[in-house]
């Protein structure tokens, strides 16, 4: 008898014990299932962007980049784009958005990726620029991305200035070297200022930017930006009048420490 239920006994712990084990897998199972649907959403080239590679490297662009883009992939996540920057083209990748062939785009820096291999397309890129700040040149404000008040380039854009050539015989002109000495003090006022126009973007956001540039002691350029509405060459000197702003932004990453805005030009 006490054989009998202790074999009973028995009996029911093994049912027992193999219906919780039941159990134990299939939760086990479905969990494994849901790992797997996760991490099999994304495509093989966006976690290849998103990661850093063995075979990247920093880009070292500084200056600002103005390309036409003359060809166009999309993928669920991102957007590839030959683009053609005076006689050179060069792929880039950006976040996914809507990119048109023919138009002007702006860009500057980027992570550089050698043999990049993409699943999506089943090619490798030589080199592709991964770049973070991709505007079209209708919402570009004149060229500039997280401007500084000084530049460490060695030499101006257009040639090496010997001089202060933002100075001028007439007291109530303000030099570049004066005004990046103190800029508060010039702040939301109307001051005068003159220079070489060393780069000048036209017609984006309804007006036109300049860069007038010089040499501090240091050997740092300052750069001020002017907008105005006048039209002029680069490589001309130019005197303006216009208000001094500090710490503009105009979004998308693009922020100017200083800027005289909407500056007429004082006829000589």
């Amino acid at each position: 008898m006490n054989f009998s239920m202790n074999f009973l006994r028995a009996k029911n712990w093994n049912y027992a014990s193999l219906f919780f084990l039941s159990i134990i897998l299939i939760l086990s199972c479905k969990q494994k299932t849901k790992v797997i649907e996760e991490e099999t959403e994304p495509t093989a080239s966006s976690t290849q962007i998103e990661q850093n590679s063995l075979n990247s490297e920093p880009a070292g662009i500084a200056d600002m980049h103005q390309v036409i883009a003359r060809e166009v992939l999309n993928t669920s996540k991102y957007t590839y784009i030959k683009v053609q920057e005076d006689k050179d083209t060069f792929w880039i990748a950006v976040s996914k958005q809507e990119v048109k062939v023919g138009k002007e785009y702006y860009f500057r820096n980027g992570l550089k990726k050698t043999d990049f291999y993409s699943q999506e397309f089943q090619r490798t890129f030589p080199q592709l620029l991964l770049v973070s700040n991709f505007v079209s040149a209708d919402q570009h404000p004149g060229g500039q991305l997280n401007s500084n008040t000084a530049s460490e380039e060695s030499e101006p854009a257009s040639h090496n200035h010997q001089h202060d050539e933002s100075i001028t015989n007439d007291p109530s002109f303000i030099s570049l070297l004066t005004l990046f000495e103190d800029t508060k003090k010039y702040n939301q006022k109307n001051i005068k200022v003159h220079g070489e126009i060393v780069k000048a973007n036209y017609q984006i956001m309804n007006r036109n930017w300049y860069h007038i540039q010089a040499k501090n002691t240091k050997g740092k350029i300052l750069d001020l930006t002017i907008t105005s509405q006048e039209n002029i060459k680069v490589g001309d000197h130019a005197s303006f009048e216009g208000m001094l702003s500090l710490n503009k932004d105009f979004g998308s990453g693009y922020r100017y420490n200083v800027i005289l805005e909407d500056a007429t030009l004082i006829k000589n």
